[in-house]
């Protein structure tokens, strides 16, 4: 018999703010911890998905963004760490900064801060399974740039 599959899905619009070779990256408060991921989060009930990534990255960086291109959806399987019975189902767009001021000290809610990571080293900083998938896609389509090489080996 297999294991029952998740109770809801959890459908989320994130933004990427790529500028002079770096990401713009949030520190998300969960239960578990402080979670280093992309700007944005849930699309309300009754909200549309474009809405909810202008809303979302306007509360958690202050910045007003116009969207861009769709670049991804997650495809795998991603169960939330702080809720397991939902399946994260993320929508990606490149978005362009057209307003507001970064707060790089978070929103007082639930993002801790803000800050800019080099693309290269975007693949060392703890991100979660589901935006790891996103940053392949991305580099594959040519967005994010090549994989850095892995340090120490022998080739």
């Amino acid at each position: 018999m297999s294991a029952p599959g998740p109770l809801h899905f959890r459908v989320g619009a994130y933004g990427l703010l790529v500028a002079d070779g770096r990401i713009l990256l949030t520190r998300t408060i969960t239960r578990s911890g402080i979670l280093n991921n992309f700007p944005g989060g849930a699309i309300e009930l009754g909200e549309a998905p474009l809405a909810a990534l202008v809303r979302e990255l306007r509360e958690e960086t202050g910045l007003v963004v116009r969207p861009g291109e769709l670049v991804h959806a997650t495809e795998g399987y991603h169960q939330s760490a702080d809720y397991p019975e939902n399946q994260l189902v993320k929508i990606y767009w490149r978005v362009q900064a057209i307003g507001g001021e970064l707060r790089l000290e978070g929103n007082g809610d639930d993002v801790a801060g803000c800050f800019w990571a080099d693309l290269r080293e975007v693949d060392r900083l703890g991100l979660g399974d589901s935006d790891h998938e996103a940053i392949e896609r991305l580099r594959a389509q040519g967005l994010l740039g090549p994989q850095p090489a892995v340090r120490g080996t022998a080739g």
